[in-house]
């Protein structure tokens, strides 16, 4: 059976890029604030697999693509992780959280909202 995966979330804001990465029964070893974009193309991927070879296992990346840069650039993101779909150790996930439902305040419903 193989090893648990590294987990390591990428939040790219507009001030800085997040990088939390979380290790099996350890929890989160490594928190960072990099500028919003790499200053070379290439920064990400190696920073995603340098993570991975320091601690000899596969890692599960998942990018906020809710977050500010990400959603402004997506293309410019896509980029700069693309590299990393030709490790077999790597994984990139781009997620986003599921929006709130919301039921509709039926008129009897907002009127006793309003007495309240």
């Amino acid at each position: 059976m193989s090893s648990p995966p590294l987990w390591l979330t990428l939040e790219a804001h507009t001030p800085y890029t997040q990088l939390l990465l979380s290790v099996p029964r350890q929890g989160t070893v490594l928190k960072a604030r990099l500028p919003p974009v790499p200053a070379m193309t290439p920064a990400v991927s190696l920073l995603v697999e340098s993570l991975s070879a320091w601690y000899g296992m596969p890692l599960y990346a998942v990018v906020d693509a809710d977050a500010q840069e990400a959603r402004g650039q997506p293309g410019l993101w896509a980029k700069l992780l693309g590299d990393l779909a030709f490790n077999p150790n790597i994984a990139v996930e781009w997620t986003r959280l599921p929006l709130p439902k919301i039921t509709p305040m039926t008129p009897r419903r907002l009127a006793r909202h309003r007495r309240l």
